[in-house]
């Protein structure tokens, strides 16, 4: 696919501004470190939710962890999270799924509907006292 370079440096071509994308740096950090989350989304959307089990909390039951961030007007976003001293080392995969909400301010019931997923794979490695000296 072709997209040319032509409105400047923050420019999202036309035939990628419906796609979602995510990417995780690193893309394979050390336990209880953390990671940065950068998230594309279709305009149409409002809010990320990104999950993993790579992200679950000390003392936590869930293995399962999602954590929220909200979109620019653009749908930009970008967030730190943590991953647990607790992870289990190897794969694990990191989900996005772009969402719209929807609230009735009068009854307060809120209607979630699914833009777009995306996934990629994060690697976990074992903990090492000396990441820090």
């Amino acid at each position: 696919m072709f997209t040319p370079f032509t409105r400047g440096r923050n420019h999202i071509p036309p035939l990628l501004r419906k796609v979602p994308s995510l990417r995780v740096l690193p893309f394979d950090p050390r336990q209880a470190s953390h990671v940065r989350i950068f998230v594309h989304c279709p305009k149409t959307a409002n809010h990320a939710l990104i999950g993993s089990t790579a992200f679950n909390l000390k003392g936590s039951r869930r293995i399962y962890r999602e954590v929220g961030l909200g979109l620019s007007n653009r749908g930009l976003g970008h967030r730190a999270a943590s991953i647990s001293y607790y992870a289990l080392p190897g794969f694990h995969e990191v989900c996005l799924k772009c969402v719209k909400v929807t609230m009735n301010l009068r009854t307060r019931i809120r209607h979630i509907r699914v833009v777009g997923r995306a996934a990629v794979p994060l690697i976990v490695r074992r903990f090492s006292i000396w990441q820090y000296f």
